[in-house]
């Protein structure tokens, strides 16, 4: 009789360690802050694309008589100033392209808010009229910091020349 309730008190032992043990187990796995499901938090806007649209309008009088510089074959940064802080995240960059006797035929920016060269079409009837362009370039959407866009023209017999706009924008 003593030997059965020994073995019977050692299987409730048992049975009451290995309640403990599973209730221990199920309370680490199930409660543990580790392992809990993340809750869903509200999606992060994505930020919008950069836009950069460019308008090529004529300047300058292809009928002067002498040129309007010392400099031929200029492309001269109009607005902003170099290193121009803008409160705004839009806003025109202004160059203005040309030389006396010479035609704008070619162009194309770069700046660090794009990969690779734009090629800006230049509309070929504009000859008759003008030898000097204006380049404006509305920006929108440009990210805070600091950033530069440079225009590179190229006159018909080939010669090239650029220049570049430096400006940070913190909105």
């Amino acid at each position: 009789m003593q030997i059965k309730k020994s073995k019977t008190a050692l299987f409730l032992i048992a049975v009451m360690l290995f309640s403990i043990g599973a209730a221990i187990i199920y309370a680490t796995t199930n409660n543990n802050i580790a392992i809990e499901p993340t809750p869903k938090l509200s999606p992060t806007p994505e930020p919008k694309p950069i836009v950069i649209q460019v308008k090529v309008t004529p300047w300058g009088d292809m009928y002067r008589k002498e040129p309007d510089t010392k400099t031929d074959f200029i492309v001269a940064l109009v607005y902003p100033d170099n290193n121009t802080n803008f409160t705004t995240n839009k806003f025109n960059v202004i160059f203005n392209a040309g030389a006396f006797l010479w035609i704008v035929e070619k162009a194309y920016y770069t700046s660090d808010l794009i990969s690779g060269e734009q090629w800006i079409d230049i509309s070929k009837s504009q000859y008759t009229v003008d030898l000097q362009k204006t380049f404006t370039f509305n920006l929108t959407n440009v990210p805070d910091g600091p950033h530069y866009l440079t225009l590179i023209v190229i006159f018909h017999e080939g010669t090239r020349n650029n220049s570049t706009a430096i400006f940070s924008v913190s909105s």
